[in-house]
């Protein structure tokens, strides 16, 4: 499972947020493996978080930056 897999199953959501088991389930992993993915990228810039009553995860301007680059080059 790819960092721009998790980006983007964030990024898809309807809405503005999206939780860790929003995330398994587009990327088909286990609700814990999403968390611990986001976790990381959250760690790392891409995305950022707020728990209200469940965790919600949002891209950061750096994560979206991260999905549009590997649009434009699929290869890198």
């Amino acid at each position: 499972m790819s960092d721009i897999q998790i980006l983007a199953a964030v990024l898809a959501s309807p809405d503005p947020v999206a939780t860790s088991s929003e995330v398994g389930d587009q990327v088909d992993i286990s609700r814990q493996g999403a968390h611990k993915r986001l976790q990381d990228l959250e760690e790392r810039g891409l995305l950022q978080s707020v728990k209200k009553g469940t965790r919600l995860w949002w891209l950061t301007d750096e994560g979206l930056l991260r999905i549009g680059n590997e649009a434009q080059n699929p290869d890198s």
